[in-house]
């Protein structure tokens, strides 16, 4: 690759790191909202709460915010152990998304 070509693909992942820095805190609280529906007995909330939790974590580490993606993986194991999930769980998760938010 020359030096053209690799300054712009470093711009490039600046811009698309920046584009998904500027989408993050609302991922989270898009994640809040459905962790809490789903602890209020909503299946479909339960369902995306955890897709939303598989994407973030996969996505976070790809744009150097592995943290992010920690807590979006815990997230993700608590809501797909399979087991009908204890107030504690969604609690544990709700508690994710509060310390992700204060990174």
């Amino acid at each position: 690759m020359t030096t053209d070509a690799q300054a712009a693909a470093k711009l490039r992942l600046a811009e698309l790191r920046a584009g998904f820095a500027a989408k993050l805190a609302a991922r989270w609280d898009e994640l809040d909202a459905l962790l809490i529906r789903g602890r209020d007995g909503d299946p479909r909330a339960q369902a995306e709460a955890l897709f939303k939790a598989h994407q973030l974590a996969g996505t976070a580490g790809s744009y150097g915010y592995d943290e992010a993606g920690r807590h979006a993986a815990t997230i993700e194991r608590l809501l797909g152990s399979g087991e009908s999930l204890e107030p504690a769980a969604w609690a544990l998760a709700l508690a994710e998304v509060v310390a992700a938010r204060a990174r």
